[in-house]
């Protein structure tokens, strides 16, 4: 085992870091500014996340680091992850790990997203976008956009119940505060917010009929990839929380209050299927009513970019593209 690692975290202003691909060769090193990854090759990781098989023991763990290249530790890191002593990124005090090998799903050479030129970064979902702030007596006369915060809290893997599948745990929390404008006399207090699950290779989205408050759906479609079909479902389920009170301002009158949608899915798809594609989208359209083509059962297939705004706006996410925690 190694030395158990301390360092001075210094959090600085940064964008959501994305995890990098897997560190096979290399050592760790101290110097007087803390500990940091020298890969073998004359490079190191700075400003990002990598998994790390320190011990060589065919188990990864991932750390953080700063953009000077040292290891974040016993901290939360800049886009709201806890690391412990050693550096290890955990989740309600236990370590997230990987196994190194991973059977990969068949490919395709260019992928839907690849095609567009669309940036999809890998996970962990972090980013902000536009949500829709309306009044829910008069949701066409009143609304208003607003920043929302989508921020993946949990993301692992699970046996299913099928031979060859695999479940694939993702649990985001969206913050999305509601308004009160006091020189209209309106309260902004309904929320509309959009995000989407499509597949990396075909651009297809996963049939989602909406959900509302503290509602659950479940879903399923099969995907044909270079001439192979998966079989693919998945669950969802939202609950809502609120602040106690409202908060306002002195001078204007105005107030917010918090609130909080915390998100559950559970895909179930084979074994080394890596194309899931988290969206948040942007809400810039205004209100909608639900676009049935998306439904299960529907034969028109919906794909992630049916107009240029889309591609620009919204906010993309490849969440299983690296191996992820294995749980029971």
């Amino acid at each position: 085992m190694r030395k158990q690692l301390w360092i001075t975290a210094a959090l600085t202003a940064a964008a959501a870091l994305s995890v990098s691909v897997s560190a096979f060769a290399g050592q760790w090193k101290q110097d007087g500014n803390g500990w940091w990854w020298d890969r073998g090759d004359g490079t190191w990781p700075s400003s990002m996340w990598e998994w790390i098989d320190g011990d060589e023991n065919g188990v990864e763990e991932c750390y953080c680091f700063d953009a000077a290249g040292y290891m974040y530790a016993g901290t939360t890191t800049p886009d709201g992850y806890t690391v412990n002593a050693d550096g290890a990124w955990v989740e309600n005090g236990v370590v997230q790990t990987r196994t190194q090998a991973q059977p990969q799903a068949q490919t395709q050479t260019q992928s839907y997203f690849e095609k567009y030129g669309v940036n999809v970064p890998d996970g962990p979902v972090s980013c902000e976008n536009d949500y829709l702030n309306f009044n829910k007596y008069y949701p066409q006369d009143y609304q208003r956009l607003a920043k929302a915060l989508w921020r993946q809290t949990d993301c692992y893997t699970t046996p299913a119940d099928t031979e060859g599948y695999q479940l694939v745990h993702l649990d985001i929390t969206v913050e999305t505060p509601v308004y009160y404008d006091a020189e209209q006399d309106i309260s902004y207090s309904s929320v509309k917010f959009y995000d989407y699950v499509y597949d990396w290779y075909t651009g297809r989205k996963f049939p989602n009929r909406g959900t509302k408050y503290d509602d659950s759906q479940e879903q399923g479609m099969t995907l044909e990839i270079n001439g192979t079909s998966y079989d693919v479902s998945y669950t969802e389920s939202i609950q809502w929380e609120s602040d106690d009170g409202w908060a306002y301002d002195d001078e204007t009158g105005d107030g917010a209050c918090g609130m909080r949608a915390y998100q559950s899915y559970v895909f179930k798809v084979p074994n080394g299927y890596d194309g899931l594609v988290f969206c948040a989208a942007s809400a810039k359209g205004g209100t909608t009513e639900v676009d049935t083509e998306t439904v299960s059962g529907q034969e028109k297939p919906v794909y992630a970019f049916d107009n240029e705004e889309n591609k620009t706006q919204n906010k993309y996410f490849r969440i299983n593209r690296q191996p992820l925690p294995e749980r029971q």
